[in-house]
């Protein structure tokens, strides 16, 4: 559904691949602490894919 690329220290971007169901980019920002994600996703099981992808 989307690939993950880090685009600078402690950022990532997770950007949907056309056509495999989700329709819209997130974003991971890694504050040390705390994880700040951005979920622009449409379907709710885009955003799972992306927690289960964070967790690993």
């Amino acid at each position: 559904m989307f690939t993950v690329e880090e685009v600078a220290q402690g950022v990532w971007a997770a950007i949907v691949i056309p056509g495999r169901g989700a329709v819209g980019n997130a974003s991971i920002i890694d504050l040390g602490e705390f994880t700040v994600v951005v979920d622009t996703f449409s379907l709710p099981g885009a955003a799972g894919l992306l927690r289960e992808r964070l967790s690993s």
